[in-house]
């Protein structure tokens, strides 16, 4: 087949890395040069990284990383106006440039209060609503066959879970068992 077969590629974090470099060119992306954007998206996936590390380490659990994608890339697009912007950014010596900086960073301030706010009250009603979380045996499962899955949970998990259903397939194979899922698993080497 060829290639490692020890490397298992992270699709969510390539997709995400790459929204990370569009967020963050987002709030400059008519003021500033082609190469300045090349830069400032670059710089978003790097914040990308390194925040997602840091809610790693908290223990803040964003399955989607929207808060490191949109949260920590837009203030990163946000501040880099100030920086990048043509005649008047901090890199072209702008008179004005530390008030543009300024600028950006009390309205970094008010949007983050009014997310905050907002998803405040959202979360609160949820949560008094009963809403917020899925129950113990639907956490078990997992929230995407909860969601997702089909309305009536039958049979066995390993019918559902694919990892566990792909080993379950091996370990009859290898006990001479019948085919339990209908599927041909070669297992590799």
């Amino acid at each position: 087949m060829g290639g490692n077969t020890n490397i298992r590629y992270n699709f969510s974090a390539l997709t995400n890395g790459i929204l990370a470099g569009l967020v963050s060119i987002t709030a400059s992306c008519d003021r500033v040069h082609p190469w300045a954007a090349f830069v400032i998206g670059s710089l978003g996936a790097l914040v990308y990284i390194g925040s997602s590390r840091l809610m790693t380490k908290l223990k803040i659990d964003d399955p989607l990383e929207a808060s490191q994608v949109h949260g920590f890339c837009g203030i990163w697009g946000v501040l880099a106006l100030a920086f990048f912007k043509i005649d008047e950014g901090i890199f072209y010596g702008g008179e004005n440039s530390g008030k543009l900086l300024g600028a950006q960073i009390v309205g970094l301030l008010f949007i983050i209060a009014w997310v905050g706010i907002l998803s405040g009250i959202f979360f609160a009603v949820s949560k008094k609503m009963g809403v917020l979380r899925l129950s113990a045996s639907e956490e078990i499962i997992g929230g995407d066959i909860h969601y997702f899955g089909p309305l009536e949970f039958t049979g066995n998990l390993y019918q559902y879970d694919i990892e566990e259903g792909i080993q379950m397939k091996i370990n009859a194979k290898d006990s001479g068992k019948s085919n339990m899922l209908n599927v041909d698993v070669i297992p590799s080497p």
